[in-house]
């Protein structure tokens, strides 16, 4: 008969228990193996958690083929007549060095399940001891992390911490290092039982080592997890709620990571301060390329306390391994009874539960259950559940005025305004207030993905990929009345919610126009003026100098590219006083990065006139200086000389006075090198 309840009178363990969880606590001897993929127990072989009983001679422990929550419910559960069954299966009645276990993890109910199993074969009563055990541990399987307890007072936080350190120095099957790892766990269960705690909130174990290396191994991966959250996707998803159409908008947590973080699921459903609903993260994808066929190497799992499921992609993902294995899927032995996959491998869903789901385990040829990679699983996750699945639109249209057309998601709606030239859309759409939902979730992901429809490239008319959303960072997000708008570096979308007050389209698509128009001049004139810094360059870099010839053409041109930015500035100024048209403009142009290209470009050719009235300057002090050294001397001398000597007799050659021509160039030249030699020595 089955046995269902505790003895109430005696809560704790009796000790006729107590010795024979003793003798667990010594055993040395017992054999494991890491094997995942085994699917049958042959004679004196036991099976934990996995496996076909119905193709065994052996025992298979499997909760799964008995559609238990637990392996330790179907073991304390299990009748007189099975016992027996088992018992005949054993042909050392479980003795230690004869006994061969097979077991797919070192889990709280892998290990509770073995112990569980030992006292029976052993003729131990179970009723003897307290079901929170098998409770607790139930409740784990089924994915309740919640009324589970605390992390570092859990029992199956600290358990999965101490457990998984084995997985990370285990390089094969059948290591003794897994081995080991199983002893470990088995004696800390022992240790936790013997002293009867809560195992949903576990009193320190001081006199235990196994207690205060989990706790320590814990601390570590509380720090990873913490880590883990920089490269992980967060991402709001919206799941469907059981046995009903509603549908509702949780946290997900989405990472590749090789690390076996046992508690990693625990951190992230407790985690209040870094989901976005403060109610941890519900939804959680796990991809370990190096459990590759162990049906671990991707699990998709959610919170069971919020009520949803995965059955829509579970059958997704059954329906894309048949479409890659194109026929060629294999079948002759399905795994479900009821057929509802054929394959021999297919996607684990937990009984119909969907709560956690599973990839295929490799197969008996040895090849590999799954033909789907991560991304793939990735993709089939977004299209299912993003935030803006059921959002329906219609798409603003040309031709003046408010005009409307058509029922589409955003991601399909065509812009009004596409700029090939410079990749800048704008996109206007209405709320359809035909569609029953009649309600907004502005979650983060919402915003982003709104984000990638007004960026156009990102979508082209498809859904943007989850791995391609822009970061919050990236764009921003401001509420005007009636709507609200998004403004992106590559474009703009104006959203009109349907309530009282009326959005302008035609107001927002005309300062978007004047904005693109800026925009494009200040790249154009931003191209010219890197054209004549490079050609300045070029001739200075070349030690050569700039003519009066060409000064006077590139200040021309410096002169007409000025005056031109100025006419666009003011041409495309916004003549509108209302706010939120201000505020729309004023943050797409910091957006485009036109007001600090304005003032660059501005700079610039400050710079160059600057350059131009440098060479200038430089040009006339050098006449002056010609004059000064070479005129003066000449222009004073000649004076004197015209009217000390035009009486004076003396020879003359062509009416001059020779040694008065002769004495004037004399005192000239004589004069110049005193002055060269003289502004030398100032230079200096």
């Amino acid at each position: 008969m089955a046995q269902n309840t505790a003895n109430s009178q005696n809560p704790g363990v009796k000790e006729e228990v107590l010795e024979e969880v003793l003798k667990i606590e010594n055993i040395e001897k017992f054999i494991v193996y890491y094997s995942p993929g085994k699917r049958v127990a042959l004679h004196n072989e036991i099976v934990i958690g996995f496996g076909s009983q119905s193709e065994s001679q052996g025992i298979v422990l499997n909760n799964k083929e008995a559609k238990k929550d637990s392996v330790s419910e179907l073991i304390y559960s299990e009748s007189e007549e099975t016992l027996q069954l088992w018992r005949k299966a054993l042909k050392s009645d479980l003795q230690p060095e004869k006994a061969h276990i097979y077991l797919e993890d070192l889990s709280p109910d892998t290990c509770l399940g073995f112990i569980l199993f030992y006292l029976r074969v052993r003729g131990v009563d179970l009723q003897l001891i307290d079901r929170k055990w098998i409770h607790y541990v139930t409740l784990w399987e089924k994915g309740d992390v919640k009324t589970t307890g605390q992390p570092f007072e859990s029992w199956g936080c600290l358990h999965n911490a101490l457990s998984h350190t084995y997985f990370d120095r285990s390089e094969h099957e059948n290591s003794t290092v897994f081995q080991e790892g199983f002893k470990s766990c088995i004696r800390f269960v022992v240790q936790l039982i013997k002293a009867d705690l809560d195992p949903s909130k576990l009193d320190p174990l001081k006199g235990s080592e196994y207690y205060h290396r989990a706790v320590a191994l814990l601390q570590h991966e509380y720090q990873e997890y913490k880590q883990m959250l920089n490269h992980a996707l967060t991402v709001q998803l919206q799941l469907p709620l059981k046995d009903t159409n509603r549908k509702i908008l949780v946290d997900a947590f989405l990472v590749k990571e090789r690390k076996h973080l046992g508690t990693v699921k625990v951190f992230l459903r407790n985690d209040l301060e870094n989901s976005w609903s403060k109610k941890g993260f519900a939804f959680m994808a796990v991809h370990n390329p190096d459990l590759v066929g162990t049906g671990s190497d991707i699990t998709v799992s959610v919170d069971t306390s919020v009520g949803v499921h995965l059955k829509e992609l579970w059958d997704k993902l059954e329906e894309m391994e048949n479409d890659k294995w194109e026929g060629n899927r294999p079948t002759c032995k399905p795994r479900y009874t009821d057929l509802r996959s054929m394959a021999t491998e297919p996607w684990y869903d937990e009984n119909k539960k969907y709560t956690i789901l599973g990839a295929p385990k490799k197969l008996p040829d040895g090849r590999m259950g799954s033909a789907l990679k991560w991304d793939d699983v990735l993709q089939s996750i977004w299209e299912l559940y993003h935030p803006a699945k059921d959002l329906r639109v219609s798409a603003a249209v040309s031709g003046g005025g408010e005009s409307y057309i058509g029922t589409y998601l955003v991601h399909e709606c065509k812009p009004l305004i596409s700029d090939r030239k410079y990749q800048k859309q704008f996109m206007a759409v209405k709320w359809d207030h035909s569609q029953k939902d009649q309600s907004i979730i502005m979650s983060p992901t919402m915003k982003r993905y709104l984000a990638a429809c007004a960026a156009g490239r990102l979508t082209l008319g498809k859904l943007p990929r989850m791995q391609e959303l822009p970061q919050e960072s990236n764009f921003d997000f401001e509420t005007i009345p009636g709507g609200f708008v998004v403004l992106h570096k590559d474009g703009a979308l104006l959203f009109d919610d349907w309530s009282r007050d009326q959005v302008d389209v035609d107001k927002y698509k005309s300062e978007f126009l004047k904005v693109l128009k800026r925009y494009g001049v200040v790249q154009e004139k931003y191209e010219e003026i890197h054209r004549e810094v490079s050609d300045i360059k070029e001739i200075t870099d070349q030690g050569k100098v700039l003519n009066r010839k060409k000064l006077i053409a590139l200040n021309n041109r410096i002169t007409k590219l000025k005056m031109e930015l100025r006419y666009v500035v003011l041409e495309t100024m916004t003549t509108n006083t209302d706010h939120h048209l201000e505020m729309f403009r004023e943050k797409l142009e910091r957006r485009w990065g036109i007001s600090s290209k304005l003032v660059e470009l501005y700079e610039i050719i400050g710079d160059i006139e600057n350059i131009i009235k440098s060479y200038t300057e430089i040009r006339t002090n050098q006449l002056v200086s010609f004059i000064t050294i070479y005129g003066f001397p000449f222009a004073l001398f000649g004076g004197l000389f015209q009217f000390s000597l035009q009486d004076m007799h003396g020879p003359r050659l062509l009416g001059m006075h020779i040694i008065g021509v002769v004495l004037f160039l004399t005192l000239s030249v004589l004069a110049v090198l005193f002055l060269r030699q003289r502004l030398k020595k100032i230079d200096k």
